[in-house]
């Protein structure tokens, strides 16, 4: 459920973002059309035409911010599994620098390196 959750975080902002965008773009049309019959009134247009536009730029920007977020967290996941590569690398390399200078001062034999070294 929580894997991959930047992707899954971009992919609901594109839904959100187009989904208001044409329910908003729906509700004022149909609040503009209905102006026409004699129970409402001009107001009705009025209010229909700024949820129409209002509204779908609010979508649409609330897109940008939410895809945005999504974004920022896979790019916080790609960097958090580069430095832990980049550590391990490094730890690594420390044990066989350790081991190396352990068999030149004699205190493993090169059977015992050969099996350490095997080990990492």
């Amino acid at each position: 459920m929580y894997n991959n959750i930047g992707k899954k975080i971009k992919g609901l902002a594109k839904i959100i973002g187009v989904g208001g965008i044409f329910l908003c773009s729906l509700v004022g049309i149909a609040m503009f059309l209905a102006m026409s019959s004699d129970w409402q009134t001009e107001d009705m247009a009025f209010v229909g035409l700024v949820i129409a536009v209002v509204g779908s730029l609010l979508c649409w920007l609330s897109g940008f911010f939410t895809y945005g977020f999504g974004e920022l967290i896979d790019q916080t996941m790609d960097i958090n599994k580069k430095l832990s590569a980049a550590k391990n690398n490094h730890s690594t390399k420390e044990k066989i620098n350790k081991l190396k200078e352990w068999r030149e001062k004699e205190l493993i034999t090169e059977e015992e390196f050969s099996e350490k070294l095997a080990s990492l």
